[in-house]
C-alpha cells in the first residue's frame, strides 16, 4: 500500500488494448474509445488506481443521473485489488455500468480520487446524482460527502436488516426473535416521523430485557443513519424504488460468472467488462424500441394518449400504480358522492345515490387489480359518455366481395 504523502501522477488516456477485433453492428466500429485516468506510485510505473468508463456509459450517465449505486467487489484479478463498480438505472429500469475502478486501498483518499473522476464525466458542472446508494462504508460515505455534497447518500436496507437479524439471534432468546424482527421491520418501513416514534417505543418496550440488542440498533443504525434508510425520511427522496444495492450486487455476480476465475490480469478483466457492457447496451436499446412501438394493455386508455411513445413503459406502469393508489386513498378516507337526482319535478320526489355509491365502493374494494380496472372502465363509460378507449381500424378491410370484370354487368 502506498503512503498517502507519496507524490501522485495522473494520466488521462484512452484504453487501446490489442484485443481480437469484434464486430459491433450497432456502432460499426472496433475502437471503443474508453475514457480513463490512472494514478501511479511515486515516480515508478506501478499503478495505484485506475478508472475507466465507456463513452456510451458517459452518455447514459448524463441522461439518467438521478440514482447511482456503488460497491466494491473482490477476487476479480490476480493483483487482489478491489474492483469498485458504479451502476445507474435507465428510464426502462435496466441497469447499466457507469464506470469501474481498481483501487489500491479502500480509504477516503482513494474513494475521493475515484469520485472526482466520476464527477468529470458529467457534462454540466452543476449536474450530479440526486441519490447515491451504498453500504455502510464510512470511508466511502465521507468521500461522497466531500465530492458530492448535494447528493443524498442512502444505505442498503437489505444489508442493514441482515446485520440486525444476526444481532437479534445473538442477543435475543429464541421465542422472542420473530416478534422483535417484525417490530424492527415496522420501524424501518414507518411512513412518517410520528409513526416512527411510536413503533420505536414499541420496540424498546419489547427489548427491555435485551439491552445489548436495542443499544446496537439505536447507536449503530438509527441515531446516526435513520435518515438514510428509514421510510419516514427516504420516502421524501426520489430514489425511484432503489433502497438496496441489489443492482450493483447483481452486476458483480454476472461479471464474475463471465470472468470464470480470480487470476485474470487487467486486460482480460477489461475485455470481459467491455463485452458485458455491449450486452447491456443492446438490451437497453431494445427496451427503448419497445417503449416507442409497443403498447401494454393497461395503457390503451385515452388517458395515456399524450404519453405513449414519449415516456417509457416502466414510467407508464408507475402512473398506473399511482392511479390505483388514488383509488385506495379515496376509499380509505371514505370519500363518497353526495348526489341526489330529481326524477319527478311535479311530485318533488328525489333519488338518493349515497347507498348505491357505498355499495359500489364495497364492490370495488373486494375485487383484484384486473376486476378493479374492468369496473372502473364501466363507470367511466357512464361518467364520460363522449369518450371511449376503442380505436378505429388502422386501414380499410379487404372483403370477400368479387372484383367486377370490365364489360359485364351484374345480373
Amino acid at each position: 500500500m502506498g503512503d498517502p504523502d507519496d507524490e501522485e501522477e495522473e494520466d488521462q488516456s484512452m484504453f487501446n488494448f490489442d484485443v481480437e477485433p469484434q464486430e459491433d453492428e450497432d456502432e460499426g466500429r472496433n475502437d471503443d474509445g474508453y475514457v480513463s485516468w490512472s494514478r501511479k506510485r511515486d515516480d515508478s510505473k506501478v499503478v495505484r488506481e485506475i478508472f475507466w468508463a465507456h463513452p456510451d456509459s458517459v452518455k447514459l450517465s448524463n441522461i439518467f443521473p438521478i440514482v447511482l449505486v456503488m460497491d466494491n467487489t473482490y477476487k476479480t484479478n490476480k493483483y487482489r485489488q478491489p474492483l469498485f463498480e458504479i451502476v445507474g438505472m435507465t428510464s426502462t429500469e435496466l441497469t447499466f455500468a457507469v464506470a469501474f475502478a481498481y483501487m489500491e486501498s479502500e480509504q477516503t483518499d482513494n474513494f475521493c480520487w475515484v469520485l472526482e473522476k466520476l464527477k468529470e464525466l458529467f457534462v454540466k458542472k452543476d449536474l450530479c446524482p440526486r441519490v447515491i446508494l451504498t453500504d455502510r462504508d464510512l470511508a466511502l460515505m465521507k468521500a461522497i460527502e466531500i465530492v458530492f455534497p448535494r447528493s443524498i447518500n442512502l444505505l442498503c436496507r437489505f444489508h442493514i436488516n441482515k446485520n440486525v437479524s444476526a444481532k437479534c439471534k445473538q442477543y435475543v432468546v429464541n421465542n422472542m426473535q420473530k416478534t422483535i424482527d417484525t417490530l424492527w421491520m415496522e420501524v424501518v418501513w414507518a411512513s412518517d416521523e410520528v409513526e416512527y416514534d411510536q413503533l420505536l417505543h414499541q420496540l424498546e418496550r419489547a427489548c427491555v430485557d435485551f439491552s445489548g440488542f436495542i443499544n446496537y440498533v439505536k447507536y449503530t443504525w438509527l441515531t446516526p443513519h435513520r435518515q438514510r434508510f428509514v421510510g419516514a425520511w427516504i420516502n421524501r427522496v426520489l430514489h425511484l424504488g432503489n433502497t438496496t444495492t441489489n443492482r450493483v450486487e447483481s452486476a458483480h455476480w454476472k461479471l464474475k460468472q463471465m470472468l470464470g476465475n480470480s487470476i485474470c490480469d487487467m486486460v482480460k478483466c477489461w475485455e470481459v467488462m467491455n463485452n458485458n457492457f455491449r450486452l447491456q447496451l443492446r438490451n437497453i436499446r431494445a427496451s427503448f424500441q419497445k417503449s416507442f412501438y409497443e403498447v401494454e394493455h393497461a395503457h390503451i386508455s385515452p388517458f395515456y394518449g399524450n404519453l405513449r411513445g414519449l415516456v417509457s413503459r416502466a414510467t407508464l406502469r408507475r402512473i398506473v400504480e399511482e392511479l390505483l393508489r388514488v383509488d385506495y386513498v379515496g376509499t380509505n378516507r371514505k370519500l363518497t358522492m353526495d348526489v341526489e337526482i330529481e326524477v319527478d319535478a311535479d311530485g318533488g320526489s328525489k333519488v338518493d345515490m349515497n347507498c348505491a355509491i357505498d355499495e359500489l365502493w364495497k364492490r370495488f374494494r373486494s375485487l383484484d387489480v384486473v376486476g378493479k380496472r374492468a369496473l372502473r372502465s364501466r363507470v367511466c363509460e357512464l361518467a364520460y359518455p363522449t369518450m371511449t378507449s376503442l380505436c378505429p381500424p388502422p386501414e380499410k378491410l379487404k372483403t370477400k366481395r368479387g372484383v367486377k370484370k370490365k364489360g359485364k354487368k351484374p345480373v
